[in-house]
């Protein structure tokens, strides 16, 4: 409703003060389900942004993305297949967790953001510290592409506003 994807059956939903259709240029809407681009991260980056990339680079470190890009050989011109089938569905996600929050658009909506994060991650991450801007790391259980339980090293970092204030 808030997407203005589905009008409400009764009552109204309201946006800044408006009917969701008509914020549309208001809002950054990112679904479970979202596709990046074939092309290079970089050109995803700037097109799901609307950005230059230096603005979304800037906010690299605060979502991680800093550290995925350094573990590419290419960086931002990694050369991503149709839908990115080349990644793994949580490197899919930072892309566009990135690209949404270096879009200048005021208005974030985020559905279900934890979708791609294993039942055991989900569980040990402490939203409210990551509300109050609280950093966390640990050692976090993922699946490898084809199935096969991994350990890694991780840090979730929460995003922040121009005012220094948690998303």
């Amino acid at each position: 409703l808030t997407a203005g994807l589905l009008a409400p059956e009764r009552g109204r939903v309201r946006v800044l003060g408006l009917d969701p259709q008509r914020v549309e240029n208001l809002v950054t809407y990112l679904p479970q389900q979202s596709a990046l681009f074939e092309g290079s991260i970089a050109e995803n980056l700037e097109m799901l942004s609307g950005q230059p990339l230096a603005e979304v680079l800037k906010l690299a470190e605060l979502t991680g993305l800093a550290g995925l890009l350094s573990q590419l050989p290419l960086g931002t011109a990694t050369p991503l297949s149709a839908r990115a089938q080349n990644l793994s569905a949580g490197q899919r996600q930072l892309i566009l967790l990135s690209a949404a929050f270096a879009s200048p658009r005021p208005v974030l909506l985020l559905d279900e953001v934890a979708s791609q994060l294993d039942r055991p991650t989900r569980s040990r991450l402490d939203w409210a510290k990551l509300a109050r801007g609280e950093y966390q790391a640990a050692e976090y259980m993922r699946f490898a592409k084809g199935g096969r339980e991994i350990w890694i090293q991780a840090s979730y970092n929460p995003i922040l506003d121009r005012r220094g204030r948690p998303y």
